[in-house]
């Protein structure tokens, strides 16, 4: 970056002007000022500025934004600064869409400003020198190490950004950082949502150790007591940095604090996962530039996906490289694949990673203090998170973590684009067995099976003695009715309930119940003569 830059402030208050005029000139650059109130961008983009300072006032907010678009889109290696009292989300995120880079709250201060030029003027230089074409000439190549000992330790960090509140993204951070410890990195977490602090709750950590008293202390200064600050967590051993217990606080922790303490915490871990919160201020815009990878979950759901998709708009004008961020579709079993791909044709990209609904395990770990990936491992739910951490971390799948039962994806959730499915393949027998059983394919298949083989032997068993009885086997066997014909005794007896038929002669019935079928009765079986066979 030149030493010596072309500094354009437009501000319709002279005196704020004219200050910053002095700390501009001070740094040895050249200042200019015009109004804001009836500015031409043609004017300015033929000034052709080193820098822009624009000024946020509530009665030009639309023509500075116009303005900002003009010399973004025009002079690309021109980065632009805001400065005014703290805008709400909707100004940000159109002043951001409008191309400004760097935002600083009134009243503004001298290291800051010039900070923020130095840094935002660098940044545009690099971004132009990717969009150059390299030159033809063919430079030396530094050799890879010889050995393993001289290669550079892993390091990654991740930031967990969410457009849109209530998506679920600390609880995603918390559990990518834990599920990133139990797969052998070495992990630190930073709670940078300081208005929205949660991972203390998420984790059960009870600390006065934050940031804030990092900051306050002075010890910040001191790298090496930075890592001391940190809280571990026992049951996973992750190491915590939390966000200030007082909110109010949290306007004293600036952008250069972060920046230190995500230098330190790189170099003393293997992977660094910062809870980025949701709004966008300078600390969340610095931590987005510092990170190696930005993940940002959505639901599937209207309103998400428009801040969605104006996030990708704001990363790209800011010189975000696309290839770093990692969108994640939250709930994903809520909804149809048809919607969920109409979701993807709005914003412009496909989802890289998706993790189920589970609001009963989600609520339970968030009252225990247990994150999903710890307390319910074999879950669907686990099982996605863990797949993400496997794929942020870049690790081979099915590792140590149940799979992820959502069709077609394995543990890492990329079976099918990578052949994943091999670690599957090479578990035991009985674990892939339980595993296609948790599949929400087979199970109800299986359940369905059951029951209909439940209702055919039912129906069976109630058929087979109507059967018999109404079908014999075999030719029809024919009754003979057999009477004994005998002589009244002189006093009669009493009326028998065996079937007998009175009259003159009693005739006993020797089955009286079964249908008969009357023949000739046999002979020598008729007593006194005369006697008759009943019609």
């Amino acid at each position: 970056m030149a030493s010596h830059l072309t500094i354009l402030i437009v501000d319709d208050d002279d005196a704020t002007a004219s200050r910053l005029d002095n700390y501009v000139t001070s740094a040895g650059h050249s200042a200019r000022r015009l109004p804001a109130t009836g500015v031409q961008p043609d004017y300015i983009l033929s000034l052709r500025p080193d820098v822009l300072l624009v000024s946020l006032g509530p009665d030009a907010t639309e023509e500075i934004l116009v303005l900002c678009r003009a010399v973004s889109f025009n002079l690309l290696v021109c980065p632009i600064i805001m400065y005014g009292p703290a805008p709400d989300v909707d100004t940000m995120q159109q002043a951001m869409a409008a191309g400004v880079r760097r935002f600083i709250t009134s009243p503004v201060a001298r290291e800051e400003l010039l900070r923020a030029i130095v840094e935002t003027r660098t940044q545009a230089e690099r971004n132009q020198a990717r969009l150059t074409p390299p030159p033809r000439a063919v430079e030396a190549v530094a050799a890879p190490p010889s050995t393993p000992e001289e290669a550079p330790p892993r390091s990654l960090v991740c930031a967990v950004f969410g457009p849109k509140g209530g998506v679920g993204t600390s609880t995603l951070a918390v559990n990518l950082a834990v599920g990133l410890q139990l797969g052998g990195w070495r992990t630190a977490l930073i709670d940078a949502d300081m208005s929205h602090s949660s991972a203390a709750v998420l984790l059960d950590i009870t600390s006065t150790s934050s940031i804030l008293q990092l900051v306050v202390s002075g010890d910040i200064a001191e790298h090496e007591l930075i890592p001391s600050y940190l809280v571990k967590h026992q049951p996973s051993g992750l190491h915590v940095l939390l966000a200030p217990n007082e909110p109010e606080q949290n306007e004293r922790i600036t952008p250069d604090h972060l920046r230190a303490i995500i230098g330190v915490l790189r170099a003393s871990f293997e992977a660094v996962v910062i809870d980025a919160g949701g709004h966008y201020d300078d600390r969340t815009l610095l931590v987005l530039d510092l990170a190696d990878k930005i993940i940002v979950p959505a639901t599937p759901d209207i309103a998400a996906a428009r801040t969605l998709s104006s996030f990708l708009r704001i990363s790209e004008l800011v010189g975000h490289d696309q290839a770093k961020v990692t969108l994640v579709l939250m709930r994903s079993d809520s909804v149809r694949r048809p919607f969920i791909e109409s979701i993807e044709r709005y914003i412009g990209r496909a989802f890289t990673h998706q993790v189920v609904s589970d609001s009963v395990r989600a609520t339970a770990a968030l009252n225990s203090g247990a994150p999903l990936v710890l307390g319910n491992r074999s879950s669907r739910v686990a099982g996605d998170l863990m797949g993400l951490a496997d794929r942020v971390a870049g690790l081979e799948p099915g590792r140590d973590a149940e799979p992820s039962e959502q069709p077609g994806l394995t543990a890492d959730g990329a079976a099918a684009q990578d052949g994943g499915g091999a670690a599957t393949r090479s578990a035991p027998a009985g674990r892939r067995f339980a595993q296609s059983l948790r599949r929400p394919v087979v199970l109800p298949l299986a359940l369905a099976v059951l029951i209909l083989c439940a209702v055919s032997a039912v129906a069976l068993a109630t058929r087979q003695p109507t059967q018999r009885a109404t079908t014999p086997v075999g030719p029809t066997p024919t009754r003979t009715l057999v009477v004994l014909v005998t002589r009244p005794p002189a006093t009669p007896p009493p009326s028998s309930t065996s079937g007998a038929v009175g009259g003159p002669d009693t005739a006993l019935l020797l089955n009286p119940v079964a249908p008969l079928r009357f023949t000739s009765p046999p002979k020598g079986l008729v007593g006194a003569p005369g006697a008759t066979t009943p019609p």
